[in-house]
């Protein structure tokens, strides 16, 4: 997907949080990350443009 929803990686530091997670942005954030280094997810709200690739990811376990 060229355009994905909202959905940003946010580093401070060695902390990796993804913040939000819309339609098409799990295969944008795995460019820049492997999903076992977040340390946390953070969704900002429910509506599809803002978690709906939350339910391909499993919970990060650091």
């Amino acid at each position: 997907m060229d355009n994905p929803c909202s959905g940003h990686l946010v580093s401070i530091g060695d902390t990796r949080v993804r913040m939000d997670a819309g339609s098409g942005t799990l295969a944008q954030l795995q460019r820049h990350v492997q999903l076992d280094e977040l340390d946390t997810i953070r969704i900002s709200h429910l509506h599809a443009e803002h978690s709906a690739d939350r339910e391909h990811q499993p919970c990060p376990t650091r």
